[in-house]
């Protein structure tokens, strides 16, 4: 039998979780308004839609991790989690120093280098 993760571990997967569906579900369905809101510089909507289909899979996969409580049902999405978390931000961070985006990017960067954290002080701990 695997070992159990812990009820911290459950919440910080719902809430990365609920975090990219929501961001998902505003690139997918809002594309042209939260682009404009973000002031994203480029006006490819189909590379926005592209972003929410890759926040939305992640946000669904994450709430069905949630509700696992074994570490051999979940480590696979905290590995991928963990991996999206990290070039997710770095890659972000990049592009806002390049292109001199906005500080809703850096938001977003710090969130998903703070999941990337966490989840690696989950996989070290356990």
């Amino acid at each position: 039998m695997s070992k159990e993760i812990s009820k911290l571990l459950k919440i910080v997967i719902f809430l990365d979780g609920l975090g990219c569906f929501i961001v998902g579900i505003g690139f997918l369905f809002f594309t042209e308004a939260l682009m404009s809101f973000i002031e994203w510089p480029f006006s490819d909507f189909i590379f926005g839609q592209i972003i929410g289909i890759t926040f939305l899979t992640y946000g669904i996969m994450n709430f069905l991790a949630s509700r696992e409580s074994e570490w051999d049902k979940v480590e696979i999405v905290l590995i991928s989690d963990t991996i999206f978390d990290f070039l997710g931000a770095i890659f972000m961070m990049w592009n806002a120093i390049q292109y001199n985006l906005s500080i809703y990017i850096w938001a977003i960067s710090g969130l998903l280098m703070g999941f990337g954290i966490v989840y690696t002080f989950f996989f070290i701990k356990r």
